[in-house]
């Protein structure tokens, strides 16, 4: 009995056809792809904008609190009170720009004294510090804006030399304080206080509580600084010595001392370091910071250009002139809440920060105002001692 062999039936010719094509051409065939994971399945990224709760933060009238970091500089990235990109760009094309240095027309081969552009430098900071004008290094330099780099080496008119810095700088930084004899003392003001009370408390008179402060009202705030002579009518003598500051930069005082000197009802002189554009102000209020309002509409207008044409609660430096003295600021530009000067072309009022200030919010000092104002005092990316 003969077996037949499966090969030679139809369908083994076909296998046997099939296998000898494969081996000849060295090919496998392809094993299917495993399908692709479904839209949301485990490792998706979720929307970082929204948490389990799903709740947003509430409106504010002031912007969400970005509290100071530590190291006590104010500064949020870097340590340099600058943007992380290095970058800032002031209205109107002036302040530092980012790239790399370029030197100015005849480097310093020129018999001119030289200087290099810091970061965060204007040429109206510049001119301050070499006690000069923005129009001199324009000049000298060929420059045909306000533009200029950080590294860039400028060239300076003949005898502009650097301006000394009051109040030290490095490790000769010195914080300022309060000046007054014997038989002064310190009161701060509590919550639901008047002048009636706190002088009848002490012993002494409302004029002459006024009269020791400085003050324009009998409005007073809480945790205001008010001295005093206990058992006596006659009225405090008080100073606040000079604050640091490097060069071209404004006294940095901290929020206690800069009330004392600028109270309300105060009006003062605001100037853009930018720019050097000045404008006048008047302190309606603030027991966390001052509150400011522009005291007519051309005012208003050189706040507007300042914020670069519009209202934003982005802050900028600011130096405050008042009392003869010249103090490093931050200001933001956004509008709001109380307004007490009717036809100057703005409703409501904005916020002047100062050292160690907070916000009336929730009582935090802001991030970007603090580092604004050390970029006012000149002192942005200087190493300062514990508690300044």
């Amino acid at each position: 009995m003969r077996h037949s062999s499966p090969w030679r039936s139809p369908a083994g010719v076909a296998i046997l056809f099939t296998l000898l094509i494969v081996t000849a051409l060295g090919t496998v065939p392809p094993v299917p792809a495993a399908p692709e994971a479904p839209p949301g399945a485990a490792g998706t990224a979720v929307d970082p904008g929204t948490g389990p709760s799903g709740e947003t933060p509430a409106a504010a009238t002031e912007p969400p609190t970005a509290t100071t970091p530590s190291g006590g500089d104010g500064t949020p990235s870097g340590g340099t009170g600058t943007p992380a990109s290095g970058t800032e760009k002031p209205s109107g094309g002036t302040g530092t720009a980012q790239k790399p240095p370029a030197t100015g027309a005849g480097g310093s081969g020129s018999s001119n004294s030289v200087c290099t552009v810091r970061q965060g430098d204007t040429l109206w900071l510049v001119a301050q510090r070499h006690g000069t004008t923005v129009d001199a290094p324009k000049a000298v330099n060929n420059l045909s804006g306000d533009t200029i780099y950080a590294g860039e080496t400028l060239r300076l008119p003949g005898g502009a030399t650097a301006v000394s810095s009051r109040g030290g700088t490095g490790t000769a930084l010195k914080t300022a304080g309060f000046v007054y004899g014997g038989g002064v003392v310190l009161h701060k003001v509590a919550q639901g206080e008047t002048l009636s009370q706190i002088a009848a408390r002490h012993g002494t008179t409302v004029e002459a509580i006024r009269n020791g402060n400085n003050l324009r009202s009998e409005l007073i705030m809480i945790n205001q600084p008010l001295f005093l002579r206990p058992g006596s009518p006659a009225p405090a003598s008080v100073t606040v010595s000079a604050g640091p500051h490097g060069p071209g930069g404004a006294e940095m005082l901290d929020w206690s001392k800069a009330r004392w000197l600028f109270g309300v009802d105060y009006t003062a002189t605001l100037r853009d370091p930018a720019t050097g554009r000045e404008f006048r102000v008047k302190r309606l209020g603030g027991s966390n910071h001052a509150d400011i309002e522009p005291l007519t509409p051309a005012d208003t207008a050189a706040i507007k250009a300042m914020a670069g044409g519009g209202w934003t609660w982005t802050p900028k430096p600011v130096h405050v002139i008042v009392g003869g003295r010249t103090l490093a600021a931050s200001m933001n530009f956004m509008p709001h809440q109380l307004d007490t000067i009717p036809g100057n072309g703005m409703q409501g009022h904005v916020c002047l920060h100062f050292r160690h200030s907070t916000t009336h919010v929730d009582g935090l000092e802001r991030a970007d105002h603090q580092a604004a104002v050390l970029r006012a005092a000149g002192l942005a990316g200087v190493s300062l001692p514990p508690g300044m």
